[in-house]
């Protein structure tokens, strides 16, 4: 009897310490975070990129659940979080998806009913920052949006004339590309590719102008292979069109270009197509479904559009600027 309970002494004293190890595993695995230190700059850019980018998307509010469209981003950085033993794990793995957002590169479920998520151009310097800011946040807590959004705007908002006009138009392109991908993502999954169509064709240009003047700048995307007439390029935008395709060929990268026309920042900034483009700009009975090809031929008799493969230059951003006074 005093040989059992002895030996069940022994297990009780290593079962409390191996719970306190895990515990102890847990926290820190739970604390790493706030331990981090990143520069001040990361935290504020990082903010701004996703408010700007991805939260139209990604939601981080409260909504129902059947308006889904993407992962909200508490799933995200939960799930990147918890597959990552340090930032710059967390930081590779969420960069190399955003860069190539392939089924391969994906650490959540691949069957998720959500699509082919759009390339985003974003830069190394602008992926890292979107990193450091989701490591270091609580985002992924249930009361984080009701608790910390409207602090943390008002806490990382920019200053117009700390920006370069070149970053400034950039992020103008990306917040209107970022709403437009939004509803045509919606009207995918509500009804299908062909309803995508009807969306591009009565609501692309409207939502654009209305994205215009929110954002106090006149935003456009034009082509030298239009879909719709309105969005054929002008000489200049077609130089420029020209120019990153060619140098899209010989292996180059596509900068931006920013220009000071009649008083006014004109910026170009490419918009290179993905997998999700594909099935309205790709080539017919390939990428393109017959019910999709028939669509688009009865709305856009005259289309240009089609034809692209992945990572080609369909298009430009336009984004005219006023001159900051000084």
């Amino acid at each position: 009897m005093k040989t059992s309970f002895l030996f069940l002494s022994a297990i009780l004293v290593l079962s409390f310490f191996g719970c306190s190890e895990q515990t102890d595993d847990h926290s820190q695995k739970k604390n790493k975070t706030s331990s981090q230190e990143f520069p001040a700059e990361n935290i504020k850019m990082g903010f701004q990129h996703l408010n700007s980018v991805c939260f139209s998307c990604h939601s981080i509010a409260p909504h129902n659940n059947t308006d889904k469209i993407a992962y909200d981003m508490a799933e995200i950085s939960r799930i990147y979080k918890d597959q990552s033993n340090s930032f710059e794990e967390f930081h590779q793995k969420l960069a190399t998806f955003i860069n190539q957002p392939e089924p391969q590169n994906k650490l959540l479920a691949p069957e998720d009913n959500y699509g082919a998520m759009p390339q985003l151009d974003l830069t190394d310097k602008e992926l890292l920052q979107i990193a450091s800011y989701l490591y270091q946040s609580s985002i992924e807590e249930p009361d984080w949006y009701s608790k910390n959004y409207t602090s943390e705007v008002e806490k990382h908002k920019s200053d117009p004339g700390s920006m370069s006009y070149i970053e400034k138009g950039k992020k103008l392109a990306l917040s209107t590309k970022s709403i437009l991908g939004k509803n045509l993502k919606g009207a995918i999954k509500r009804n299908g590719t062909s309803a995508a169509i009807s969306f591009c064709n009565t609501r692309a240009i409207t939502l654009t102008d209305s994205m215009s003047q929110e954002l106090n700048a006149q935003i456009k995307r034009v082509s030298d292979q239009p879909r719709n007439p309105e969005n054929k390029a002008n000489a200049l935008e077609l130089e420029y069109i020209l120019n990153r395709k060619q140098a899209l060929k010989e292996g180059k990268s596509i900068a931006p270009q920013l220009q000071k026309i009649d008083g006014k920042m004109i910026g170009y900034y490419p918009i290179t197509t993905s997998k999700m483009c594909l099935q309205c700009h790709g080539t017919p009975h390939v990428n393109i479904q017959p019910d999709v090809q028939k669509k688009l031929k009865s709305l856009y008799p005259n289309d240009a559009a089609t034809g692209y493969g992945e990572n080609e230059l369909r298009g430009i951003w336009v984004v005219e600027m006023d001159l900051i006074k000084n």
